[in-house]
């Protein structure tokens, strides 16, 4: 599967010459749509497309134009996320999806997992109708339309309209000095909450894998986690946005793992892990605004 997630990174990397020269009429058509239609309108558009592990998946143009158009996640974070991922899930092993969106990771851990293991997907926002359309159907997995966080309770969340839906969070303070805020205000909404410590503990489950992607809480899903963390030391990937933007939020995620006998890893571009000890300070370096963290158990 590695070979057909460079096909996706082949298109990430391409100039909007070769974009149209290997993508023709798909491309020009969602470039039309984001530049031309949605400014008029501002009404998102469902549409389908194949991802590059050949599964079908719904997106709302324009926030999912790249898995439209190549099949899978852009970023060179996500694509990097992705080799790890078909390197290291294993067949018939349980992972958890914190902050599934669309669904395209919880479909790839779906397909990685096979028909006899398990994946729980977990999105609080109204985007949840769609990771639904995408991934209801999938008979080793199940979604849940509540946020993960410390407590089991009702808490306020916070929804963008579908450009930054990815921004979706329980908390928004972190984005009163981006600009894009000003025009698009989120909806308070009251979401159910669960801890992850209280939520395997009713599946009766052992997670192999936990990947968490919500904006800046984090450090409460954690939390909430830590039995877990202490007695099946599943692997965790965290989405890690510098203090710049959020404060001292993943500062304090990351020694809550350290304090938890784990260790931080980069992921390189093979898919492969490198130990990295000040993940803020390697962001800095490197001019990042984030980036996927993996955290192993230290053995012994």
């Amino acid at each position: 599967m590695i070979h057909k997630i460079q096909e996706v990174e082949k298109i990430a990397g391409s100039s909007k010459f070769k974009k149209l020269l290997l993508l023709r009429s798909k491309y020009l058509k969602a470039l039309f749509y984001s530049k031309v239609v949605y400014k008029i309108t501002k009404r998102h558009k469902k549409i389908e497309s194949i991802t590059f592990f050949n599964k079908p998946i719904k997106v709302l143009l324009p926030s999912g134009m790249d898995i439209y158009l190549s099949g899978g996640k852009t970023h060179d974070s996500e694509l990097r996320l992705a080799k790890y991922l078909i390197i290291n899930l294993k067949l018939n092993s349980c992972f958890i999806d914190v902050g599934a969106h669309f669904g395209y990771f919880t479909l790839l851990a779906s397909e990685l997992v096979g028909v006899n293991g398990k994946v729980f997907s977990f999105e609080p926002s109204g985007i949840f109708s769609l990771l639904k359309e995408n991934a209801g159907n999938s008979t080793n997995t199940k979604l849940f339309k509540q946020a993960v966080s410390n407590e089991n309770s009702e808490l306020s969340f916070y929804e963008f309209p579908t450009l930054y839906s990815e921004y979706n969070t329980l908390s928004v303070d972190q984005f009163q000095n981006e600009k894009w805020i000003q025009k698009n205000k989120p909806a308070q909404v009251t979401v159910h909450s669960t801890t992850l410590d209280s939520f395997i503990e009713e599946q009766k489950i052992l997670p192999a894998m936990i990947k968490i992607d919500v904006e800046g809480a984090e450090l409460n899903v954690i939390t909430g986690a830590l039995k877990t963390l202490k007695l099946s030391s599943p692997i965790l990937i965290m989405e890690f946005i510098h203090h710049k933007r959020v404060g001292n939020n993943y500062l304090d995620a990351n020694q809550l793992m350290l304090n938890n006998g784990y260790q931080s890893h980069l992921i390189l571009t093979d898919g492969s892990l490198k130990p990295v000890s000040e993940v803020d300070d390697y962001l800095n370096k490197n001019n990042l605004e984030s980036e996927n963290i993996v955290y192993l158990k230290i053995s012994g």
